[in-house]
C-alpha cells in the first residue's frame, strides 16, 4: 500500500496514469461522439476496462490502448445533434493571420464554436474520428490508421475528402478542433473506476468459485491446473446432479484447460429450466421466434400498407411457393406486428446457407440485407422499397451491414465483396472482409482473432492464447471488443472435458484468451449445435442451442444468453418448427 494516500501501488499508478490523459481524451471523445455528457460517459466506461485490465495493459502501452478504445467507444456512442449540416464552403471558419484575434469576445468564440461542431455534423463519426486523430492529436496517417484501426488508404482518402468538403487547410483544422473543445467541464472521470473494475473482477470470481463448488460437492474435479503436456490429468464429466444445480439458476461449472476458461453447458433437455433472462422484455422479442400466423400477418403493398415505420426486431422467412420464400418483418410496436413483403423473393434451396446472417439487419433497425448466389437484395421496410445489386461471384453465401452503416459486405467461396448501395457500386476486396468489427478463423491450426474496419475491410490479426480452437460458422462481435462463434474442441479439451463443440468468446482489445460454453455430448445433440446470433448489454451473447427430441421426433431450437464474464447461461426465446409448406416459417431467421 501507499501510506501517504492509502492506495495501492497498482490502483496509484493507473490513477495517475488516467487523471493526466483525461482532458486530452474527453477532447477526443467530444469532438468524436458530438456529445459533452456522451464523450464524459464513453470516458468513464473506457476508464473502468482499463483499470479492469490494468495489469496486462501496463505491460503493453498503455496510451495506445486507451486511445483506441475511446477511439472506438466515441465512434460507436455517435449522435448527429440537432443543428443543420452547413454545404462546403459555408461553415466560415478559416482563420487568418495564424489565429484567432486575442480581443475576440466570449460570445464570438460560442458562435465559431457552434460552426466548427456544425461542420463536424455533416461528417460520419469516422470521418470526424479521421480528422482529430491526424489534426488535433497531429497523429501521421500511418499512426492514425494503427491507432483506428483502419486501411492506410482509408484514412488517407477521408482525411483529403473531409478537408475538401469543409474547406479547410491543415492548420485550419488543428486550430478549429482545438477552439472547439477548449471550453469542456471539468469533472473527475477516473472516480471510482478502480473499485468499480475490482467489483467486476470480484463477481467473475465469486461466481466461479460458486460454479466450482456444485462440481466438487458431485465428486468431480472442478479445476484443471496448468500442467505439462506429458501428464494430463482427466477430469470426469460433471455429474447430473451438479448439472441440475448449474440449470436452477443459471450458474455454469468451470473448469480450466491451460488456462482457458471451459463452462460446462447444461443437457439440451434441461434448457427449458434455466431461467429467463431479466432483459427479455427490453429485446422485444415474443416467446417463440417465428413468421406469426398466416391470418395475422399484413402485407406489405396491400390495403394501403406501403412501409412499417417502426423498428424490426426480427425477419423471418417463409416458403411462398415451391421453390421460393419471403421475409416476414416483426415490428413489435406496428399496428400489425407481422408484416409479409412478397416483393422480396429468394430461393429456397439458398436456406441451406441461409439468406440471413447475423448482420442483416441495419443498425437504423429499418433496413435489411438478403443475400442470394450473384446478388444481394436490399429492403428498406420504411416505405418498402426493394433493390438488388448484382455481384459478380455465383458462390456468394453471406451478406451483412458493415458497422459504417452504408456498405453491404458480402462473401463467396474465394473473394470478399464491398456494396455501396447507393451507387451500385461492387469492389472486390483485396484482403478478408466481414461487416462485423472481428472474427474468429482457424489459420494452419493456429485460432485467429482478425479486427475489420468500419467498412468491413481487414485491419489486424492476432492469435489466440492457450491450446488452439476450431471456429466455426459466424462470428458476432461488439463494440467492447468480445467477438464470438461456434467451435470445435480439439483433443487436448475433449481429454479435460471430454466435450467436442460449443461455442467460445474472447476480447480483443488485449491478447485474447478465449472463454469456451462446452456443449454437452449425446446422440441427441447434433453437430455445429451452437451458433452465435448477436451480442446484448456488456459481455452477453445470444446464441442458439438445437438438439433432436426424445426418438427423433423433431429439432428442438432456442436462443439462449451466456454472460461470458459472469459465468451465466439464461433462456430468452423458444424457436418456433421448421417447415417448408407454402406459408410456414421455413427455420431462417435474424434478430
Amino acid at each position: 500500500m501507499d501510506g501517504s494516500n492509502g492506495l495501492s501501488e497498482a490502483e496509484a499508478e493507473f490513477v495517475a496514469f488516467a487523471q493526466s490523459r483525461q482532458p486530452e481524451l474527453l477532447r477526443v471523445a467530444h469532438l468524436v461522439c458530438g456529445d459533452v455528457g456522451i464523450a464524459q460517459g464513453v470516458l468513464r466506461h473506457v476508464f473502468v476496462t482499463l483499470a479492469r485490465q490494468w495489469g496486462r495493459v501496463e505491460e503493453e502501452r498503455p496510451d495506445a490502448v486507451v486511445r483506441h478504445l475511446v477511439y472506438r467507444d466515441a465512434v460507436a456512442s455517435w449522435r448527429r445533434r440537432d443543428l443543420p449540416s452547413p454545404r462546403a464552403g459555408e461553415h466560415g471558419i478559416r482563420w487568418q493571420d495564424g489565429g484567432l484575434d486575442e480581443d475576440e469576445d466570449a460570445a464570438d468564440d460560442e458562435r465559431r464554436r457552434a460552426e466548427v461542431m456544425a461542420a463536424l455534423d455533416s461528417l460520419t463519426p469516422a470521418q470526424r474520428a479521421v480528422i482529430v486523430a491526424c489534426h488535433l492529436e497531429d497523429h501521421g496517417e500511418d499512426a492514425a490508421a494503427a491507432l483506428l484501426g483502419r486501411p492506410l488508404r482509408v484514412v488517407r482518402r477521408d482525411d483529403e475528402a473531409v478537408l475538401a468538403l469543409l474547406g479547410w487547410t491543415p492548420d485550419d483544422a488543428r486550430e478549429n478542433l482545438e477552439l472547439a473543445s477548449d471550453d469542456l467541464p471539468e469533472t473527475d472521470l477516473v472516480g471510482d473506476a478502480w473499485a468499480q473494475a475490482g467489483r467486476q473482477r470480484r463477481s467473475v470470481v465469486r461466481r466461479s468459485l460458486l460454479a466450482a463448488g456444485f462440481v466438487l460437492a458431485g465428486g468431480a474435479v472442478a479445476a484443471v491446473a496448468l500442467r505439462e503436456p506429458d501428464a494430463p490429468p482427466r477430469p470426469r464429466p460433471v455429474p447430473t446432479s451438479s448439472s441440475s444445480a448449474a440449470v436452477a439458476d443459471g450458474r455454469l461449472p468451470l473448469l480450466q484447460v491451460q488456462g482457458v476458461r471451459v463452462y460446462l453447458a447444461p443437457d439440451p433437455r434441461s434448457e427449458a429450466n434455466l431461467p429467463v433472462y431479466p432483459l427479455r422484455e427490453e429485446l422485444a422479442l415474443p416467446e417463440t421466434l417465428d413468421a406469426g400466423p398466416v391470418e395475422a400477418r399484413a402485407v406489405l403493398g396491400e390495403q394501403g400498407l406501403t412501409g412499417v415505420a417502426n423498428a424490426v426486431r426480427g425477419v423471418f422467412m417463409v416458403a411462398t411457393s415451391g421453390d421460393r420464400s419471403s421475409p416476414v418483418l416483426y415490428a413489435p410496436n406496428a399496428s400489425t406486428p407481422y408484416v409479409l413483403v412478397p416483393s422480396v423473393q429468394m430461393p429456397l434451396s439458398s436456406l441451406r446457407s441461409g439468406p440471413l446472417g447475423p448482420r442483416s439487419i441495419a443498425d437504423d433497425r429499418h433496413r435489411v440485407v438478403f443475400h442470394r448466389p450473384a446478388a444481394v437484395v436490399i429492403l428498406d421496410a420504411r416505405d418498402g422499397s426493394v433493390i438488388e445489386v448484382p455481384v459478380p461471384d455465383p458462390t456468394i453465401a453471406a451478406a451483412g451491414w458493415a458497422r459504417d452503416g452504408r456498405t453491404v459486405v458480402a462473401r463467396g467461396r474465394d473473394a470478399g465483396w464491398l456494396i455501396d448501395p447507393e451507387n451500385y457500386g461492387v469492389r472486390r476486396a483485396e484482403n478478408a472482409v466481414s461487416p462485423d468489427w472481428s472474427d474468429l478463423v482457424d489459420s494452419g491450426g493456429a485460432t485467429v482473432l482478425r479486427t475489420f474496419s468500419g467498412e468491413g475491410e481487414l485491419t489486424g490479426t492476432k492469435d489466440l492464447r492457450g491450446p488452439p480452437l476450431v471456429p466455426h460458422g459466424t462470428s458476432v462481435s461488439n463494440t467492447e471488443g468480445w467477438v464470438s462463434t461456434g467451435a470445435w474442441l480439439p483433443e487436448t479439451y475433449q481429454r479435460a472435458v471430454q466435450r467436442s463443440q460449443g461455442l467460445m468468446a474472447a476480447q480483443g482489445d488485449l491478447p485474447p484468451i478465449p472463454r469456451v460454453l462446452a456443449a454437452t455430448e449425446g446422440p441427441l445433440v447434433p453437430a455445429q449445435c451452437y451458433r452465435a446470433l448477436g451480442w446484448g448489454p456488456s459481455a452477453v451473447v445470444f446464441l442458439e442451442s438445437r438438439s433432436e427430441r426424445a426418438g427423433f421426433q423433431g429439432t428442438v431450437r432456442r436462443v439462449l444468453a451466456w454472460d461470458v464474464t459472469r459465468a451465466r447461461l439464461w433462456r430468452v426465446a423458444d424457436i418456433g418448427p421448421a417447415s417448408l409448406m407454402l406459408g410456414d416459417f421455413t427455420g431462417s431467421f435474424a434478430i
